[in-house]
């Protein structure tokens, strides 16, 4: 029997808070049933806001505008004909694994709860040229991120297979349509602030898939 990795699990470096409840944004009012079963397992209540009706980046323009009220709170944006789809492949994108440990512990539940793969994408910024002084300095620190969260995974959730990726590109190009996954995961707007950063924004306006927006401690 699989073993759902508890909301109290945390990273060896940083624990935050846990949100009790998980809010779904979507324009037609259905949950995806492996979001009630998450959401079941893990103890946490889920609340179903509409969408305003409208195709692709309509609606995820409406979910840009929601977000920041919701800062607080696990938030899941499903586009327009993707409330069916179980994710088997769950993409963790982490700018730094200390500072945002909530979006690894998230993906690998949902990946433990729908049986798929979990991949950590790290980006390393194109501003760095081939030959900068800097670019070496950012790949081996993107590997070794992603090096410590297949480790964390390991530990915590074995029966979910990880893998870790870098792209050279900037972390809001990395996350927009060209992404392959089935659930993207990351870091939600910051509390506070009247609009998102452009990572948030992008991923819901451009990426092909469900996202599901982690509170920052």
């Amino acid at each position: 029997m699989r073993r759902i990795l508890s909301p109290e699990d945390g990273t060896d470096a940083v624990l935050t808070p846990v949100p009790a409840r998980v809010v779904l944004l979507t324009t037609s009012g259905e949950v995806p049933r492996w979001t009630a079963d998450w959401c079941r397992h893990t103890g946490r209540v889920l609340h179903v806001r509409r969408l305003r009706p409208g195709g692709g980046s309509d609606a995820g323009g409406h979910a840009v505008e929601r977000v920041c009220a919701l800062a607080g709170d696990l938030v899941l944006v499903v586009p327009p004909g993707l409330d069916g789809a179980t994710p088997r492949r769950v993409v963790a994108a982490l700018r730094d694994l200390d500072a945002e440990p909530g979006v690894l512990r998230h993906a690998a539940q949902v990946a433990e709860e729908t049986g798929g793969e979990l991949v950590v994408l790290h980006a390393v910024p194109r501003s760095f040229g081939e030959r900068s002084i800097g670019l070496d300095a950012a790949v081996g620190a993107g590997q070794a991120l992603v090096a410590a969260a297949a480790r964390w995974t390991a530990a915590r959730a074995p029966d979910v297979p990880c893998r870790g990726t870098l792209v050279r590109a900037h972390p809001h190009e990395a996350v927009g349509g060209n992404l392959r996954a089935d659930l993207l995961v990351l870091g939600g707007p910051r509390p506070g602030r009247p609009e998102p950063g452009p990572v948030v924004s992008t991923a819901l306006q451009h990426a092909p898939c469900p996202v599901l927006l982690v509170p920052r401690g």
